[in-house]
């Protein structure tokens, strides 16, 4: 049986690029999720295959709810949509640092878990020694930090 591979933002650009990836490996049953499963795009990710479910980097319950038996996670959150529904870059970082954080403990719950891969930028602030902030940068880096206190970065084969 096919072990399954979980991506996260199925329907965007990242998202979509792994799942491409992923069907032309194979070997995988690929699970795509997104806020919007009746989208256009996420009907035909489910045209080819794909099994699209409903969650949201949000909701902690929902990304639990639709991590299980996954082998292999992908996740990423979009600052630009944040900031774009805000306009306000501290309100959005903070917000993207809480959704990577659910996506990581929702993950670490997820004991069929073998590698959970995060889509992760470079923290600007770190980099710069304190000089420049560069927030989509910055929030990425955050979590990253974060996920490495938790057990799926020690207990399981991975890319942290």
């Amino acid at each position: 049986m096919a072990k399954i591979a979980t991506v996260v933002g199925a329907a965007g650009n990242q998202g979509a690029a792994v799942i491409d990836a992923l069907k032309k490996h194979g070997g995988y049953k690929i699970r795509g999720l997104t806020r919007r499963p009746e989208s256009d795009t996420a009907t035909a990710l489910g045209k080819q295959g794909v099994d699209v479910v409903m969650a949201d980097v949000n909701d902690y319950d929902s990304l639990v709810s639709a991590f299980p038996g996954s082998h292999f996670i992908f996740g990423v959150t979009s600052f630009f949509e944040l900031f774009a529904t805000f306009e306000d870059a501290e309100k959005a970082m903070n917000i993207e640092i809480q959704q990577g954080k659910n996506l990581a403990n929702a993950a670490e719950a997820t004991p069929t878990l073998g590698y959970y891969v995060w889509s992760n930028l470079p923290g600007a602030f770190v980099k710069s020694g304190g000089k420049m902030k560069v927030p989509h940068y910055d929030s990425k880096d955050i979590v990253a930090q974060y996920i490495r206190t938790k057990k799926i970065c020690f207990l399981r084969q991975r890319l942290c």
